[in-house]
């Protein structure tokens, strides 16, 4: 049975809408029709998430569920990787903010943002993590641009 029967089959199982799984997990009913549809896969985030509130393990999850393709051993090791403390070693200011004063504030304000971009857009974790990085990357070469300019 692929992944995606198996969640659909849990659900219906325990009388839960996929709107009821959404609020659960914090993503859009529209992610959730996608994992059952065998459209998209959940990331190893919702993955271990969807094993807890289903009861069962990971693995009972996946197994039988094709890989969706080549990258994913490639995503999982990656995924185990603590990319914070890689980066830290060349930019310290990746450890030392976490104790700046007030800093959970703007965290939690950046995760309602997180959340309401995936609520619009209907983008998994992976996704929404993805676009929101490169739309803060070229927001950054953008004042690195007007900063040269106004250099000259």
């Amino acid at each position: 049975m692929e992944m995606s029967e198996k969640l659909y089959q849990l659900r219906k199982e325990r009388g839960w809408s996929q709107e009821e799984v959404a609020v659960e997990l914090q993503v859009s009913r529209q992610t959730v029709s996608k994992w059952e549809s065998g459209a998209t896969m959940p990331d190893t985030k919702r993955l271990k998430q969807l094993s807890d509130l289903y009861g069962i393990g990971v693995e009972s999850l996946l197994k039988g569920s094709a890989l969706p393709n080549a990258q994913q051993p490639f995503d999982t090791a990656s995924d185990l990787i603590d990319w914070t403390s890689a980066w830290a070693k060349k930019y310290p200011i990746l450890q030392e903010y976490k104790t700046m004063e007030d800093i959970h504030k703007h965290q939690e304000k950046i995760d309602i943002w997180f959340q309401r971009f995936q609520q619009v857009y209907g983008t998994n974790d992976l996704d929404t993590f993805l676009i929101l990085k490169d739309m803060l990357y070229q927001s950054y070469l953008k004042r690195n641009e007007k900063n040269k300019a106004d250099r000259e």
